[in-house]
């Protein structure tokens, strides 16, 4: 569960600047960034993570694995 300490989730970090966004750093550019207002339904949810899975070139499996559980965890903090 996010908290002002533990808001990380390998690569993946919150940024609670605003709006709320999930961020991860890449080597070849700077940052991509998910704002969090576009991930309140189950439905877009699983339609970010499939849309990074896509980016296999620069996003590993485990980051994938760490952006759904970065999900369940926002979630569950009622964040989103």
């Amino acid at each position: 569960m996010p908290t002002k300490t533990n808001n990380k989730w390998g690569r993946w970090y919150l940024d609670e600047s605003y709006p709320l966004s999930l961020n991860i750093k890449f080597v070849s550019w700077d940052e991509y960034w998910i704002d969090l207002r576009t991930c309140r339904s189950e439905q877009s949810r699983v339609l970010w993570v499939e849309h990074m899975a896509e980016k296999d070139n620069i996003i590993s499996e485990q980051d994938i694995i760490d952006l759904g559980l970065a999900f369940v965890d926002l979630v569950e903090a009622k964040i989103i």
